[in-house]
């Protein structure tokens, strides 16, 4: 049967209730702050009825308590008289519903019911939009091995927690996406997510779009005072990006920011309060270390707070369907008729390193349909040479040569951007020539353009201005075709 929870300081009203109530529900009895949450511990409690006003501790200050331990349990609150102040109070707190005394049975029925039945229906309201994201997520980065089944629980701990997180990760593991999904599945996710990003030597600049700038100060200088970010997420998620690139004035900015939910705004004397929930990542090497930070509250989070996302590597199992799901996106994207990869390329695929995670996955799969747009399978001969012959720098020696070498996924950029800037140079700057010299298609090369973020400058003069004009949004076939003759 289902539990309900009664508080009241009138035996009486306990009584009639537990009456009502008891051939429906389970009735527990509270007749002290410290019992009703003893109860709420043991049970699994659906509607609790509280008395507004008890004579210790006001049922005000319980309802406040109760809405953040456990902000999903109904509360009704009971009342005999009082003011329509204290009525709007406990409205704004969370109180689902009020019962006056002398109250009649089926109304007191009725509004129980209604109450939990509302209750159910946003729960699984709220269970079948999390399991749509986790469905759209894994339809992104699908995976069933063991170690990514294990991740993805590790997420949903995550998402369930209200304690500041750090991500773990080589580049490309896809850290952004993670935390985005962390913040979608919590309870913030209708709340702002926002990133924040540090460019090197742009270091104040970091912490004043952070923090802020007090009013005082931005007046002073002419400005009006520009919102920080930590005002723009008001409780929602901030995901701060390599955190380990911070320097250590803005580490232990973060480190106070964390210990005593205040900041204080660039210029500014005064703390202001913070609701937020932060989450972090940091570029982890081959061997999955977490880089040292320099603030000690930091490192506590570093240490505790964890989610360490395994490297592409680690569940080679998963790599065809990440494959498939991949090319299934391109051929959508880029208008292709690619449906296959053979079961050579896939084992070729599965024996590679993959320094790059899954990123480099997605950008070799998109150099090969670029290169070779009308295959429709995917063949041991369309692969990167490095790939074929299963070249990929070691992981020990790759953080040590990826500087002079640059990574395949570098290299493969590098490569296609010096073809594409040939050809247009070759056709003067227009697209639609400089396709067929590298077998393609325009849209095909112009999305690898906006991918490789070619610009006009790069090209010999004679074709700048030709590529400027076929770039522009508002370019039709019919302009294409009179700039070509």
């Amino acid at each position: 049967m289902k539990k309900i929870l009664v508080m009241d300081d009138e035996l009486g009203v306990i009584e009639s209730l537990k009456a009502i109530f008891h051939q429906c529900y389970d009735v527990y009895t509270a007749n002290s702050v410290d019992e009703v949450f003893k109860v709420l511990e043991e049970n699994r409690i659906e509607l609790l009825l509280l008395d507004i006003i008890l004579p210790k501790g006001g049922g005000l200050e319980i309802l406040r308590e109760l809405r953040q331990r456990y902000p999903e349990t109904p509360v009704i609150m009971l009342r005999a008289v009082s003011s329509t102040s204290t009525i709007a109070e406990a409205i704004r707190i969370g109180a689902v519903e009020f019962i006056t005394k002398p109250f009649d049975v089926n109304d007191v029925r009725v509004i129980a019911d209604k109450a939990i039945q509302t209750v159910n229906e946003r729960r699984q309201v709220e269970a079948s939009r999390r399991e749509a994201i986790e469905t759209g997520f894994l339809h992104e980065m699908p995976g069933e091995s063991l170690v990514y089944r294990n991740f993805l629980h590790e997420i949903r701990r995550l998402a369930a927690n209200e304690e500041p997180a750090v991500l773990v990760g080589e580049r490309g593991t896809g850290k952004d996406t993670i935390a985005r999904l962390i913040h979608t599945l919590s309870v913030r996710s209708e709340l702002p997510f926002i990133k924040a990003q540090h460019s090197p030597g742009r270091e104040d600049a970091f912490e004043r779009e952070f923090f802020g700038q007090d009013l005082e100060a931005a007046v002073s200088v002419g400005n009006l005072r520009e919102l920080g970010k930590l005002d723009l997420v008001g409780s929602g998620t901030m995901y701060v990006e390599d955190l380990d690139l911070l320097p250590v004035s803005t580490q232990k900015r973060l480190g106070a920011l964390i210990e005593g939910q205040s900041f204080m705004r660039d210029g500014g004397t005064l703390r202001v309060q913070t609701t937020s929930r932060l989450l972090f990542s940091v570029s982890s090497s081959i061997d999955q270390s977490v880089p040292e930070l320099f603030d000690e509250r930091l490192s506590a989070i570093a240490s505790g707070q964890i989610l360490r996302i395994p490297a592409l590597r680690e569940r080679r199992e998963d790599i065809p369907l990440l494959a498939y799901a991949i090319i299934n996106r391109l051929r959508s994207r880029m208008q292709l008729a690619v449906k296959d990869i053979d079961v050579g390329a896939m084992e070729v695929l599965r024996r590679y390193d993959w320094p790059g995670n899954a990123r480099e996955l997605e950008n070799i799969l998109e150099g090969v349909l670029f290169i070779h747009p009308k295959i429709d399978v995917i063949k041991i001969v369309h692969l990167p040479q490095e790939i074929q012959w299963n070249r990929s720098i070691s992981p020990k020696s790759a953080e040590s040569q990826q500087f002079e070498l640059g990574t395949l996924e570098e290299r493969t950029d590098a490569f296609q951007r010096s073809l594409i800037i040939e050809a247009l140079n070759e056709a003067r700057g227009i697209k639609s020539r400089a396709a067929e010299l590298l077998g393609t298609t325009p849209r095909i090369l112009s999305y690898r353009i906006d991918q490789l973020n070619i610009d006009h400058q790069e090209l010999e003069p004679k074709g700048r201005m030709r590529f400027m004009r076929h770039n522009q949004p508002s370019e039709s076939k019919c302009e294409e075709a009179v700039a070509s003759s």
